[in-house]
């Protein structure tokens, strides 16, 4: 499972995103986009967190686990009322304790919670923070 662990998480949380009603534009980690002017989207990536033990011994299960981070781009000029329908709409899509499964791997999340805002030339960046974790074999 080691060898595609890192692809199953990714492929759980990218899979749960998708499948978001009226999702925007996603700008995909390490794909090519080019944002249209004017139209909000959505930059996800993964930030992984250290492998820790869950069971005794070689054969033991690991905690696995991380932020899934989805940055919310909504260009300026729109007010706060879409960028906050955004935000409860993947807060309530990744609630705490919704559970993702990819193949025969369960991931979990832990908690949701919007980060501090910054404003750049695109417009507002809105960070919303998902924490996951699974159990995996050693």
């Amino acid at each position: 499972m080691s060898t595609t662990l890192y692809t199953d998480i990714r492929a759980a949380l990218t899979q749960r995103l998708g499948s978001l009603p009226q999702l925007p534009q996603v700008a995909w980690e390490n794909t090519t986009f080019i944002p249209t002017v004017g139209k909000a989207y959505l930059a996800p990536c993964i930030i992984w967190s250290e492998t820790n033990q869950a069971e005794i011994g070689a054969a033991g299960r690991n905690w696995e686990g991380g932020i899934y981070q989805i940055d919310a781009i909504y260009p300026p000029n729109e007010g706060p009322g879409p960028l906050n329908k955004i935000m409860g709409a993947l807060k309530d899509h990744f609630k705490r304790g919704t559970s993702l499964l990819y193949n025969g791997l369960e991931v979990k999340i832990k908690k949701v919670y919007p980060g501090p805002q910054s404003i750049t030339t695109a417009g507002i960046r809105q960070p919303i923070t998902i924490v996951f974790q699974c159990q995996a074999p050693n």
